[in-house]
Parts: C-alpha cells; structure tokens; sequence
C-alpha cells in the first residue's frame, strides 16, 4: 500500500521537488533547443533571442531563457509532423526534427470529438542517455508475470524515411499511441512480425496474430475465445474498462457457438480474420474437457460473478478506468466478482505520458512523472504565462491545466485535461492529482455551459436509483423540439425501471444538471442562476432521454473503425457527441425517448 499522501509540502520536499524539476527542465532545453522546430517556429523566437550570446552550459540562463516561451497548440506543429506524411519523406526534413535524431515511432491521437487526428513523435530516450536495452526475448518475459489475456491491438502502418538518393534510412511505426506503448514494452519490430504470427508471445492466451484483426467483434471475440481456454489466467490487460465489457458481453452472445469451438477445435468464421486464420487456428487444438466446465459454468449473463468461475486465479484487470469509462466499472465487477480487483493502468495522452497510478486501487488517482516537465495552468484566472505554476508551488484542492514540455520536443504545450490536485508523494514531493475533465468540453447554450464533468456525473448520480445502471452514455444539444436541452443518448446494463420511475428520473436530472457554470464567470456550488432564468424564460427545457438499444456503443465503436475515425486500440465514446454524422447514426438506435 503508498504512504499516506502529504497535504502540503515541507520546506525539504519542496526543494527537493524544484532541484529537479529544473534539472530535468534544463536538460530537454539542452538537448532540443537545436532542433528544427526550436530553431524555425515563429512561438519561439522570445525564446531563441533570449539565448543569443548565452553559455548553453549554465544551467540558470537556460530556465531564465525558458521564461519567453508562451504557449504552444497542435496547429504551430502540425506543418512540422505533416513531413513525416511526404511521399517520399526525406531523411533531410524530418532529422532532428523536435528532438536529436530519427523518431523510434510516431503516433496518432483517438479523434475523439471527431476531428482529424494528430500526430506526434516519439523519440527513443534510452539510446540517448545511454543504458543498453534487454535482448528483445528477455524483454518480452520481463513483462510477462504469470498468465496474462493480453487484450491489445498491435497494428500500424510504416512510414519510410530515405536519403537524397532514395536509400532507406528507416522504418519508423505510426499507430496509436496505446499500440505504440505497448509495442515498445514487448520489443516488437515490423521486421520480425511476419515470422512470430503463429508464436504465442511469453504469459499471454492467445497468438500475435489476434493482436492485428481490425474489427471490434471479431477482435474481442477472439480474444475472449483463447482466453477463456486458459483456466491459469491470472491477469487481464487491456487499454480501457469497456473493453473488458464488451468482451464479456461478446462472449454471452456467442457462447454457445464458442462452446462448440473449444469442444471441436474447429476456429470460427469471423469477420475480417481471413489473412490471419492459419496463424490463429495452429493454436486452437480441441478441449472437451474444458468445453464440458465452462458449459457447466453457464453464460455470462446468467452467472453473477463469472470471470472468477471461469479463471479461479484471476486477481486484477488492469485498464484504464477513470474519466469517460468510470461508467463501465460497475458493470464490469459485476462480470469480475469480489475477489477480482480493477487497478488503474496511468494517464497518459497522445502527447505523452502525465502519470503513473500512485494507488492501484483508486482509479483516479496520479502521480505526476518526473521525466517529463508538467506545469500547471490554474483555472481560475487568465488563461496566459502569468497563471502557470510549477509544480511545487500547487495546492491540494485546486484545479489547473496540464502545459507540458517534453523530451519528445513539446514545449509549453496544453493539453487541455484539467485536473485536481490530491497531494503530494511524502518520498519525493511530487503531485499526485486526479483527472477531472477535457477543458471547454461541454454542452453550450445562449446563457450557461454545463462541463463535461457536470454532464457526467448528473447522468451516473441519478440513473441507478432510478430507470437502472447506465453502462455507457453520450450528450449532444438536442434542438428536434424547442426550446434546446441536453439530449442523453443512454445505453442501460438491463431494461429500463417501472414507468412510474421516468418521471422522477428525469426531474431529479434536471435538478443536478442545473449544477453548471455560467458562460461568463465560475459560480459557487449551487444553481446556476443563468440556467434558472434560461429554463423560467422558456430557453432551455427539460433534458430529453433517450434509451439505445443493447449493443449500441459496440456498434458505434465498430462504425468508428470502419469510418477511418480512430485506430482499433484507441476507439473512445466522448461524453458531448458533436459530429452530425454519429448524431444521426445514434438516433437510428433510439428505442425509447422519455
């Protein structure tokens, strides 16, 4: 178990933790400041003037040069990555590019909200500072601890980098930055992937092929299927909570068939798994045996408590399990039973890694790493330089931005994820802080905006004890009937409560809803008096709610990969849905309005 968490700093821990913020700070200066983009983008030329006639090698001119950069958005980038999109991409444009060298691999961000995803460049730090890598074997069981159901998507494309005279110079992956991570931890080069398809990699249930099938179902289905064969399984991992649900729920669907599979050894017929079947079904001898156990074992649906029946030594699920898939936790430890515990994996985004969990158990809770540079941009006052802290100097109860400057050359970059500061690591004084919400996400009407947060939590707080637990949900600005309101898009783990109960529903979620921000200043906790006066002058009505039918954001994820909108490892639900097409697409599910 950590230690109890400080509430605030001492005089040591606070010294402590500003050494080497500063350290750190000044050797990502030393080491990108020559860079292409340091050395060429307009947002740093205070910076660059700052540095004329300065020793590199002084450690307080650099931080004192470091005070001209103002923030940095993806559209000060973008013309920079968009190199490595060239056809050919020359080694002379993308060299040294935001850090020295080549990038180990790039990524792409989720697209989330709809739009174009972004990329960005990953470098590999370790060659630069020195400690040789494990051999790629010793690597792979190095992360293998016991029998692990590996739940990730591997696949990427390549984009190669040649000289002048078309020589190649590199292979350099671009994928999610889920797939990208986890490729990195196992060793795993394009290279050498065609010849480990059949190869079931160290502690994991299934071949390396599943890890590229590129469809949601038959993606999850298999890998339900060999994991289910695995009685020893002691792990699940996986990128986020709902993926373990939607396995589950898969494998209810598909039960009997799957039964039938294990009992014959005969792979089933998927969608999308043709290229890879040969490598899939060398792996799946017949198991009657343990066909017989699981049929006396029974179907998901039917069996509170299945995955500790199925798998005896299962003891964690590692994902992702706060933010937007908060609202799958219920259901999936209800699939898990009590003796099954869901450990939060960290938080990270497509610009880099923020934190590691600082208490596997609490889902929410980060400790800020120490490899990068986060600063903290305080939410109550201007959004400018004037308003960022560092990180010693945050209080436990305050909210602030996420500005990163990173190895990987972001500099002053904002994220746009707010967060809240919990307290402080008593080894070494480093924040430990909880996500709290995507900043200007929210639902907007002419005279107040609801957070992403508010939205959240109203929708979770006031459905169990009413129409029933929700298992995922979406908002848009529903405008079919005026005046405007909320539009919840719900998708419940069973059926809806008695009728008598939708009323109540609704009002309650009126009420809470009410809890929001005014579009001109912060309010207290308590009702938003532009939200009262904009529903008592007939602007604003009542939320309307709109039960989908089963399966519906299974369906959106696979219509998300089909679409080209985000990567099969990095497919998210976002709380406020703005994209026309999905709007349209959802309301099609609609089974019930109330």
């Amino acid at each position: 178990m950590p230690r109890p968490l400080c509430l605030s700093l001492s005089p040591d821990l606070s010294q402590q933790l500003e050494v080497h913020t500063k350290e750190t700070l000044s050797r990502i200066i030393k080491a990108n400041a020559n860079s292409q983009y340091a050395q060429t983008t307009p947002e740093l030329s205070g910076f660059r003037a700052a540095l004329v006639g300065v020793d590199a090698n002084i450690d307080d001119r650099l931080l004192e040069a470091f005070r001209h950069v103002h923030f940095t958005s993806y559209e000060s980038y973008a013309p920079f990555f968009a190199r490595f999109m060239n056809q050919p991409c020359r080694q002379a444009a993308v060299d040294n590019l935001f850090a020295p060298g080549l990038p180990a691999y790039l990524t792409a961000s989720s697209s989330t909200s709809g739009g174009a995803s972004k990329i960005f460049a990953r470098y590999d730090h370790a060659e630069a500072t020195g400690p040789q890598k494990q051999p790629d074997l010793a690597r792979r069981s190095a992360v293998a601890k016991g029998t692990t159901a590996f739940i990730w998507y591997l696949g990427y494309r390549l984009v190669h980098v040649t000289d002048e005279k078309d020589n190649l110079i590199k292979k350099i992956t671009y994928s999610s930055g889920t797939v990208a991570s986890r490729r990195n931890d196992l060793a795993l080069h394009p290279d050498g992937d065609k010849d480990i398809m059949a190869t079931i990699l160290p502690g994991q249930t299934a071949p390396y092929a599943a890890a590229f099938i590129n469809n949601w179902r038959s993606f999850l289905v298999v890998h339900g299927l060999f994991a289910v064969v695995n009685k020893p399984v002691e792990t699940m991992t996986m990128a986020f909570i709902n993926t373990l649900v939607d396995m589950i729920r898969y494998v209810d669907d598909e039960f009997d068939m799957l039964i039938s599979c294990i009992e014959t050894g005969v792979f089933p017929d998927l969608e999308g798994i043709a290229h890879l079947r040969c490598h899939l079904e060398t792996n799946f001898p017949a198991n009657p045996e343990r066909a017989a156990e699981l049929r006396t074992i029974g179907r998901p649906s039917v069996c509170p408590g299945w995955c500790g029946l199925v798998w005896p030594h299962l003891r964690k699920v590692v994902a992702i399990a706060s933010g937007m898939f908060a609202a799958s936790v219920p259901q999936a430890q209800r699939f898990l039973g009590p003796n099954i515990e869901i450990h939060a994996r960290g938080y990270a985004a497509s610009e880099g890694w923020i934190g590691s969990p600082y208490d596997p158990l609490n889902l929410n809770q980060f400790k800020v790493t120490r490899k990068e540079i986060i600063e903290f941009l305080d939410v109550s006052r201007e959004e400018s330089i004037s308003s960022v802290i560092p990180a010693w100097e945050v209080e436990v109860g305050k909210r602030y931005e996420i500005v990163m400057t990173t190895r990987d050359g972001l500099w002053r970059y904002r994220i746009g994820d707010v967060i809240e500061v919990c307290g402080f690591d008593p080894s070494d004084g480093s924040p430990i802080i909880s996500f709290v919400e995507r900043r200007n996400v929210a639902v907007r009407f002419a005279d107040f905006v609801t957070t992403e947060k508010q939205l959240t939590d109203a929708i979770l707080s006031v459905a169990p004890r009413t129409i029933g637990q929700v298992l995922e949900f979406t908002v848009i600005v529903d405008s079919r009937v005026l005046p405007p309101t909320y539009g919840y898009f719900v998708e419940l783990v069973s059926e809806t409560g008695p009728c008598l109960q939708y009323l109540m529903f609704i009002n309650h979620l009126h009420v809470v809803t009410y809890y929001c921000y005014p579009s001109r200043m912060p309010c207290r906790a308590g009702f938003s008096a532009d939200a009262r006066n904009s529903h008592r002058n007939c602007k604003f009505r009542k939320p309307s709610i709109n039960i989908v039918q089963p399966g519906t954001f299974r369906e959106f994820r696979q219509r998300k990969l089909e679409t080209g909108g985000s990567s099969l490892g990095q497919i998210k639900i976002p709380v406020v849905l703005t994209d026309e097409a999905s709007i349209e697409w959802i309301l099609t599910k609609v089974v019930k309005e109330l």
